[in-house]
């Protein structure tokens, strides 16, 4: 699964991983150069096939050399599966390529939105219809996501609907207007997995930016492939 030369990449950045964030540029084009992401993708949609199991098989062969590596892995692979579970083949188009070659990075904040769906945390994003223009005005916060990537990423979200809808399940971009990244956190022996938090004021969703347009019912399909 790991080509020889892979494991001892990992090996040797293992420590500066947990560290720093100076190699954290470096994992997903190593990991995406091994055609790792593809683990589990369709090979019609240019995944390599096989079930989700190949792609946790290969995360777990990873963290045996790296965990914040894995933990890279895991928040790049789960936001691909949210867009396989997505009914938004437009937007799955638009950003699987670059998923799968590690161009763009993918990230999970859904941590608060599956203990919301546990009735442990309120969402701590609202979205808000705007008169006379299409889509929603989005205001909150992500406290802590991994996979934010300085040189681009793309993150899952859940929002409340101000008017009392079903919750959304939204995609963020980095560089986007009113989403604010902040500098990496100073996790111990994660350092190196861009783990940052978002600061939302006033970005646009636009409706063909959402993974699925009720988190309800979405939340308790994907939830077995995010544990």
């Amino acid at each position: 699964m790991l080509a020889e030369a892979d494991r001892h990449w990992l090996d040797a950045q293992a420590e500066a991983l947990d560290g720093d964030n100076a190699q954290a540029h470096a994992v997903l084009p190593r990991l995406a150069g091994a055609q790792l992401f593809g683990l589990g993708v369709p090979r019609a949609i240019g995944g390599q096939g096989g079930d989700t199991r190949d792609a946790i098989e290969a995360i777990a062969a990873v963290a045996g050399h790296s965990l914040a590596a894995a933990f890279t892995f895991w928040g790049q692979r789960v936001f691909i599966e949210y867009l396989l579970q997505s009914p938004n083949q437009a937007l799955r188009e638009r950003w699987l390529p670059a998923l799968l070659d590690g161009s763009l990075a993918g990230a999970s904040g859904l941590s608060n939105a599956m203990k919301f769906l546990g009735g442990i945390e309120a969402l701590q994003i609202t979205a808000t219809r705007q008169e006379g223009a299409p889509g929603w005005r989005l205001d909150g916060s992500v406290p802590w996501c991994t996979n934010l990537r300085p040189q681009g990423f793309v993150a899952a979200v859940v929002v409340q609907r101000a008017d009392g809808g079903a919750p959304l399940v939204a995609a963020l971009q980095g560089g986007q207007a009113g989403v604010e990244r902040s500098a990496d956190l100073d996790l111990i022996a994660l350092r190196g997995s861009n783990t940052a938090s978002l600061r939302i004021e006033g970005a646009r969703l636009a409706a063909d930016e959402l993974i699925h347009d009720d988190a309800n019912r979405f939340l308790p399909t994907a939830r077995p492939e995010f544990l």
